[in-house]
């Protein structure tokens, strides 16, 4: 996504959310921050977001941005959209360099015809083509993406899913986590089994929100429904 088309969106949500102070003025710091990282390349990462967020003033939690509320979420549609224009700037940059890279060529034709020793000429011309190679290797390592871990469906079932479906953002890791590290009235064995630590009033809260979305999410990235 370019920077138009994310100051498209910007402008778009403001006109969406008029004579609403308190959430422009969020917006507008959202706006600000991304943009100045997305400018450098840097990958937005919400938690870090609401850190910068708070140095400006602007309080907000990190569940407030990562809920999507069925897309209506202003700013995690702001966020979103500032994370693909950090990616794309990313990716212009790698290109301009490999560019550059390929036009700068090491070692021409006419450079290996000025060594009269031809043993030493075929050698040179051996190593340079090492370096090309392991030059275009370094480059294909940097343009790989880190794949997500939980995905063991079949690849046709998987083609039917949407990522969302079955991929878990940082949001919902955090849940999980908080919930597996939890030190209050719930534990967990030697053996791995839950189990209460103190006795439990009815209807007590025993994790953070939504956790059956994110256990039903893990279910659906085997392969698996729950009731």
């Amino acid at each position: 996504m370019t920077k138009d088309q994310v100051t498209e969106l910007y402008k778009l949500l403001t006109a969406e959310n008029e004579g609403k102070a308190t959430k422009l003025n969020k917006l507008a710091a959202i706006n600000s921050i991304c943009e100045k990282l997305a400018k450098k390349g840097i990958a937005i990462e919400i938690t870090n977001l609401v850190d910068l967020l708070m140095q400006q003033g602007v309080n907000m939690s990190s569940q407030s941005i990562y809920n999507k509320e069925g897309g209506r979420n202003p700013y995690r549609r702001l966020v979103d959209a500032w994370s693909e224009n950090a990616t794309y700037e990313r990716a212009n940059k790698q290109s301009d360099k490999r560019e550059i890279i390929a036009q700068e060529e090491l070692v021409s034709e006419n450079d290996l015809a000025k060594i009269s020793d031809p043993v030493l000429r075929y050698k040179v011309s051996l190593l340079y083509g090492e370096v090309t190679g392991l030059r275009n290797q370094n480059d294909m390592l940097r343009s790989v993406k880190e794949l997500p871990a939980i995905q063991t469906v079949t690849a046709p079932e998987l083609e039917q899913l949407e990522t969302n479906d079955i991929m878990l953002d940082d949001y919902e890791v955090d849940v999980l986590e908080s919930f597996v590290n939890s030190d209050g009235t719930i534990g967990f064995d030697d053996n791995g089994r839950l189990f209460a630590k103190t006795a439990i009033k009815r209807e007590t809260s025993l994790s953070s929100d939504d956790l059956k979305t994110v256990l039903e999410k893990v279910l659906k990235s085997y392969g698996r429904s729950s009731l």
